[in-house]
C-alpha cells in the first residue's frame, strides 16, 4: 500500500469530511485545550475509511469526498448509522476507495471533548487528549500496518507541533501523572482499581476497558517484538514506560523536526529529481537550469530519450537537457525543441563524398549542423568536410 501524503507541514492537513449528523458533533460539548493524543482501532475486520466516515448530505464537498473515500451502501457510518450514537473522535485513518492508499480524514474540530476513551473512576481523558481511530484489518497484515502506523505518526507530529505537546512528557491531571501518548488501554490502566474484568466492582481510572490498541498482532511484528511478552497480560503492561509506546513516542519525535529543505538537483536511487527554491518538488514541467532545459514527469522523475510532451515530441539527452535547432535520428527538433518538421532526414553518399539530406531534398551547406549530438561542417556544395 501507500500513503496519500508522506507528512503534514507547510499548510497541508489532512482530508476534512466533518460528521455534522452525528450525536456528537451535534451536541453542545465544551472545547479543551488538547494536551495529549489517544490512539484506538476500530478493533473490526474493515480497512475502509467510508465504513465510518462519509460526507452529510448537505457538505459542499460531498461528491469529492465519496470519489475519494468511495461509498458506503449501508449507511451504518457514524454520519448516518451513528446520528445517536455515544461515539465520536477528531479524526480516522484507514484506506480510501482504492484499497490501496491509506491517509487521515478529520471528522471534528482537534479542541472538541472526544468520546471515545469512555471513562473511570477519576474522570476520562476525553477533555484532555485528541483521539482518532484506526481502522483495523484482520490484525495479520504487516504491509498495511506500516502505513497506518506511519500516518498516524505524522498526523500526530502536525498536532503535537500545532499544541505545543511533548511526545515523552506527562501532566498532572486528577491527582495523577497522565502520559501525553497513549491509547485507549493506558486510559483504562492509569488508576485503575486493581479488580480484574469480570469481577465486581472492576472499574478504570480514566476509561473503559478496551485493549486498542495492544490488541494488533501485526504491530509486534512490524515493530519486532513479542507479543506474548507484552500482551500476555495486558493488565501488567505499563503505560508510562513499555516498548510499543516507547517507539511510538519515539518516532512522533522524530517526525516533528523538519527535514532539511533540498533545492536544486537531487539524485535518489539512481533517478534525478529537482527541488525549487522553496524546497518543493518540480513535477510535470519545464525547469531552465544552465541555460539548458529540462522536463519532469508526472512523479518527479527527469525524463530521457524521445518523449511526448503537451501534444509534441521532444528529445531530452541522457543528461536530461532538450535537444533544439538540431537532427535527431533523422528528426529537425526546432529552436524550441519539439519535433515539428515532416521531412525526415538522412546520410547520403557517392563518390564525391556524405552528405546530409531530407525527404524534401533540403540539405546544408556552407555551415555547421549538429545531427545526433555532433556537429558536422558541411562546404559550399554540401558535402561533409
Amino acid at each position: 500500500m501507500s500513503r496519500l501524503y508522506d507528512r503534514y507541514a507547510d499548510g497541508l492537513e489532512p482530508l476534512q469530511c466533518l460528521l455534522t449528523n452525528s450525536k456528537w458533533y451535534r451536541e453542545d460539548h465544551d472545547t479543551m485545550v488538547p494536551r495529549g493524543l489517544l490512539l484506538h482501532d476500530t478493533s473490526a475486520d474493515n480497512i475502509f475509511l467510508h465504513r465510518y466516515v462519509m460526507p452529510a448530505d448537505d457538505d459542499p464537498n460531498k461528491d469529492k469526498l465519496i470519489e475519494i473515500l468511495g461509498k458506503n451502501p449501508y449507511n451504518n457510518d457514524w454520519n448516518h448509522g451513528g446520528k445517536d450514537k455515544d461515539a465520536g473522535v477528531s479524526a480516522f485513518v484507514g484506506a480510501i476507495a482504492d484499497g490501496k492508499t491509506v491517509t487521515s480524514i478529520q471528522s471534528g474540530a482537534w479542541n472538541k471533548e472526544q468520546w471515545g476513551c469512555g471513562s473511570g473512576r477519576f474522570g476520562s481523558l476525553n477533555k484532555t487528549h485528541i483521539q482518532w481511530e484506526i481502522c483495523q484489518d484482520n490484525k495479520k497484515d504487516v504491509l498495511y500496518f506500516k502505513d497506518v502506523y506511519e500516518e498516524s505518526i505524522q498526523l500526530a507530529a502536525m498536532l503535537c507541533k500545532l499544541y505545543n505537546i511533548d511526545p515523552h512528557a506527562t501532566f498532572e491531571y486528577k491527582g495523577y501523572k497522565i502520559p501525553t501518548i497513549c491509547c485507549h488501554w493506558d486510559a483504562f490502566l492509569i488508576g485503575w482499581n486493581g479488580i480484574r474484568i469480570g469481577k465486581t466492582g472492576c472499574k478504570g481510572g480514566f476509561g473503559s476497558g478496551h485493549t486498542d490498541i495492544y490488541d494488533w498482532d501485526a504491530m509486534y511484528d512490524f515493530m519486532g517484538l513479542s507479543m506474548k511478552e507484552i500482551y500476555g497480560d495486558p493488565y501488567k503492561i505499563n503505560p508510562y514506560d513499555n516498548p510499543v509506546f516507547n517507539r511510538i513516542r519515539d518516532d512522533i519525535a522524530k517526525a516533528m523536526i523538519d527535514p532539511v529543505k533540498q533545492t536544486g538537483w537531487v539524485k535518489n536511487n539512481g533517478k534525478w529529481y529537482y527541488y525549487d527554491t522553496d524546497g518543493k518538488m518540480v513535477k510535470a514541467d519545464w525547469i531552465k537550469y544552465a541555460n539548458q532545459w529540462y522536463y519532469l514527469g508526472d512523479d518527479g522523475v527527469m525524463l530521457t530519450g524521445w518523449q511526448e510532451i503537451n501534444g509534441k515530441r521532444y528529445y531530452l539527452y541522457a543528461d536530461g537537457h532538450m535537444a533544439s535547432s538540431e537532427w535527431v535520428d533523422g528528426y529537425w527538433l526546432n529552436c524550441n525543441g519539439p519535433q515539428i518538421y515532416p521531412h525526415k532526414g538522412a546520410w547520403k553518399e557517392n563518390q564525391k563524398g556524405k552528405w546530409w539530406e531530407d525527404a524534401s531534398g533540403w540539405f546544408p551547406f556552407s555551415q555547421d549542423q549538429r545531427i545526433d549530438g555532433k556537429v558536422y561542417n558541411f562546404n559550399s556544395r554540401g558535402y561533409l568536410i
